[in-house]
């Protein structure tokens, strides 16, 4: 998948503080070495507005392999591009969303983040859409280190991320 300018979008437009419903992307397809450490979690959405009066962030959240929506919110509050996609980044190298990781966890097909979007203008003309979502997860991979006649787990510390991007398909929010 790619920034392609098929979007998932509301066709409707959002009235004044009125909030979509979630749109959930999941089923990454991370492939994470048992035993890694999970350091952080980022989340970059490419979206727009299609007209170009107040749509803003109303909720970022992680969704966990049992498919439950977390707690912890990312929104910025801040304004969508109008008609031009932006990019806005959620989380980042070190940041867990209030949460404790394993490997299976982030593999998990359950695994991926929710956002919607609120109306912020008493005359509104446009609906959001979104075009493109990448998942970055960085990592520190179980290193195992065997000297005769004994073993011992260490971690190193070299880090490595993976990013994930997913397809959006147009429809609606």
């Amino acid at each position: 998948a790619s920034s392609n300018d098929s979007y998932a979008d509301l066709s409707a437009q959002i009235l004044n503080s009125v909030s979509t419903e979630y749109l959930k992307f999941s089923n990454f397809g991370f492939a994470i070495p048992v035993g890694a450490t999970i350091n952080g979690i980022q989340v970059d959405v490419e979206r727009s507005e299609t007209g170009g009066v107040g749509i803003v962030d109303s909720r970022v959240r992680i969704v966990k392999a049992d498919a439950t929506v977390g707690t912890t919110d990312k929104s910025s509050g801040s304004a969508w591009p109008d008609t031009t996609d932006g990019t806005a980044s959620y989380g980042g190298a070190a940041d867990l969303w209030g949460e404790t990781w394993t490997a299976e966890n982030i593999n998990d097909s359950d695994f991926g983040f929710v956002i919607s979007a609120t109306g912020n203008s008493p005359i509104q003309t446009s609906g959001p859409r979104i075009d493109d979502a990448i998942v970055t997860i960085t990592y520190t991979p179980l290193r195992i280190t065997v000297t005769p006649g004994t073993l011992a787990l260490t971690t190193t510390t070299y880090a490595p991320t993976v990013a994930v991007r997913t397809t959006v398909t147009p429809g609606t929010l």
